[in-house]
């Protein structure tokens, strides 16, 4: 055990040097990359933990420099400490499933494991105040200067790496005691620990929970200059919105600032691309979430970058967004979605306004969906699959009802609107044969729910057209089974060719179009032609 030790203090201590002489092509050989050793490391006792106490080095020379570096530590032991410390947190705070976890799970935690998750929390909290220590001395000279930081900056930063991991496991710990399950049912630990980072700001912290929280985000907040890397930034931004109460304006503007910057990546993180995807797609939902503009307004803005992602636009001049690029793409896709639906549902709660919103949300459902003829993705198509059945089932209790009471006096408008919507649901349909000739099976899944809500928008508004008296006004037909790319699957024609001996009392609903008057005669004569250009598919 203590060969394996030295061992690891070796290697700390080769990163370390490599930190000082400032050369990016080492990097840090983290504690978390020896997990697979941690069978054969002795278990470190939270006791231990305390000498995170000892204050790091000054950078500049002093007389008793030598002596300081004998009873203080350097930022890579401080470093490997905090993510002994992570882990610990990790095992003890973070919920899981015990049917899924794995075999090996409590390996170097027999004795973490013994103790209450009560009695750790309150060791936590006396290493807390050398937490607040640890990330005060290592602020960057540059703390007020923006995100938008020069190469020279990002080269720096990333000459010292140990500086901003510190930072990132500091945040991403208390993101871990922020959602515990038990720091909001215990006042007595979520006072202590907002009292705590409180008064690092205001030494006179005091008065209601929520006082004392909103000091505590304050003084979170106020290091955001000085991670400059993706990771931190992201880190903090959990830790942030965790004990945010409501919207809050800072939150929303460090989220737009982070999604308007081209982020150059640490080495760490251009291999966990997945990661850096994720968090951009947790950026754009707590923009959304916390921003106090209009969500139409919002709504507005992604959509706009959105089609110059898809489109290819080369010209960045007129781009918001610079992180949003054809990597990022499928998650924002999918969030966008989501939050439309999220958008159409506020015409219950704003009946005066509940004509625009829905204009508004069909005009962006159908610009969304014709991406999908665009970009060949497979969280796309699942994003489209799962979100599209949600749209029609909101414009089916809600919008529906809406358009039905404006069809005496707007009946222009409404039928403007359904042609609208026709697009979309003709698109959906193209999807749903598409995912059954590639015989995908998770997608597959999704398409009878999906074509349930398109028979039902065909139903209901062939009913509230008639009960109108609006009849002559639409018509039913076949719609052809067609793939993403608007050719027909053959194999589908050959069992509509079998189907319609055994069929023929049953009328096909799978098609229904709304028409003028003037235009009625010519649509008739050529439903076969025009089936596809009109229809609305399930």
């Amino acid at each position: 055990g203590g060969r394996k030790s030295s061992g690891i203090n070796a290697e700390y201590g080769d990163a370390a040097a490599a930190t000082d002489s400032a050369t990016s092509s080492n990097h840090l050989v983290s504690w978390s990359a020896l997990a697979r050793f941690k069978g054969y490391i002795r278990e470190l006792e939270l006791s231990t933990l305390l000498i995170l106490n000892y204050k790091s080095p000054d950078s500049s020379p002093s007389p008793n420099s030598e002596q300081e570096c004998l009873t203080s530590l350097n930022l890579s032991e401080t470093c490997m400490l905090l993510e002994d410390l992570l882990l610990k947190c990790k095992f003890k705070l973070k919920s899981s499933a015990s049917v899924f976890s794995k075999p090996d799970a409590n390996l170097g935690f027999s004795r973490l494991s013994s103790i209450p998750d009560s009695k750790f929390m309150q060791q936590f909290m006396s290493l807390l105040p050398s937490l607040c220590q640890i990330m005060e001395d290592n602020v960057s000279e540059g703390q007020d200067v923006s995100l938008d930081t020069t190469m020279e900056e990002i080269a720096m930063m990333q000459s010292n790496p140990v500086k901003v991991k510190a930072f990132e496991l500091i945040f991403t710990m208390l993101e871990l005691v922020f959602s515990w399950p038990g720091f909001g049912t215990n006042s007595q630990i979520s006072t202590e620990c907002f009292s705590i980072l409180g008064s690092r700001l205001h030494p006179s912290t005091q008065g209601p929970l929520s006082v004392r929280r909103k000091h505590a985000l304050q003084y979170l907040m106020n290091f955001r200059g000085s991670c400059q890397t993706f990771s931190s930034t992201l880190s903090l931004l959990k830790c942030c919105s965790v004990i945010s109460s409501s919207t809050d304006k800072q939150i929303a503007e460090l989220c737009k600032t982070c999604l308007e910057k081209e982020w150059e990546l640490t080495p760490d993180e251009k291999d966990a691309k997945v990661r850096y995807n994720e968090g951009i797609g947790y950026m754009v939902q707590l923009f959304l979430d916390n921003s106090h503009e209009d969500k139409s307004d919002l709504l507005d803005l992604i959509l706009s970058e959105l089609e110059m992602v898809v489109k290819g636009c080369k010209e960045d001049q007129d781009k918001v967004f610079r992180s949003f690029t054809k990597t990022t793409l499928p998650i924002i896709y999918r969030l966008t979605l989501s939050q439309l639906v999220a958008y159409q549902q506020t015409i219950a709660s704003d009946q005066e306004q509940g004509f625009t919103i829905l204009t508004t949300s069909i005009a962006h459902f159908s610009t969304l969906i014709s991406y999908i003829k665009i970009v060949n993705s497979r969280t796309i198509l699942k994003s489209a699959l799962v979100s599209g059945q949600k749209f029609l089932h909101n414009f089916l209790s809600l919008g529906l009802p809406l358009l039905a009471n404006m069809m005496s006096t707007s009946y222009l408008d409404v039928q403007a609107l359904l042609k609208k919507i026709q697009t979309s649901t003709r698109t959906l349909h193209h999807v749903t044969c598409h995912t059954k000739s590639s015989k995908d099976i998770a997608l597959t899944a999704r398409v009878p729910l999906l074509k349930k809500f398109l028979e039902a928008f065909v139903l209901k508004v062939k009913a509230m057209l008639a009960s109108k008296g609006c009849t002559e006004a639409f018509w039913v037909g076949n719609l052809k089974q067609r793939n993403l790319k608007g050719e027909e699957i053959v194999s589908q024609v050959q069992i509509e060719e079998e189907d319609e001996e055994d069929e023929d009392e049953d009328p096909d609903l799978s098609e229904l179009s709304v028409d003028t008057e003037d235009e009625e005669e010519k649509e008739a004569s050529n439903t076969d032609d025009n089936s596809d250009s009109m229809s609305v598919g399930y």
